[in-house]
């Protein structure tokens, strides 16, 4: 720990484009890190590039797995305690599986017993070019027309 997802957008639907709107006044940092300098700031209804994201896992959740399912064989044993990652939405998470990160749902393979403590780093672009880092709380609004599902 940490384990970071680099390129990771952590709700279903989550994208990177061109199109994000500044939902409020929030201040961009330069660099992805706690305790960096602010670089910029954003103000109400700019238009900025949401450019890429990493997630940091501070602490890992856990799963246990669940009774067999053809789609997913040899994966882990039914009842196998299973590391969780991050959150990819809609119950499916990034897991720990014999020494690599998998994709796993919990109506697949998984029952989610505590979900993993995460941050949410995004790199941003300007119209003017200024680019810088913005950390992401759980259930903030910073963004609007992040989601490609409407």
């Amino acid at each position: 720990m940490p384990y970071e997802s680099k390129g990771l957008c952590p709700f279903e639907c989550c994208t990177y484009n061109k199109n994000w709107v500044v939902e409020k006044t929030i201040r961009v940092f330069a660099d992805r890190k706690p305790g960096s300098p602010v670089a910029f700031t954003l103000q109400k209804g700019e238009k900025v590039e949401g450019v890429t994201g990493t997630v940091v896992t501070t602490a890992m959740g856990l799963a246990k797995g669940v009774p067999f399912n053809p789609k997913y064989p040899g994966k882990f044993k039914p009842g196998a305690e299973v590391p969780l990652l991050a959150p990819l939405g809609e119950g499916c998470y990034k897991a720990w599986v014999r020494g690599k990160a998998i994709d796993a749902c919990s109506d697949d393979i998984l029952e989610p017993l505590r979900t993993p403590k995460t941050e949410w780093w995004v790199q941003l672009k300007t119209s003017k070019g200024q680019v810088g880092w913005v950390q992401w709380p759980d259930g903030e609004e910073y963004f609007s027309n992040v989601d490609a599902c409407g």
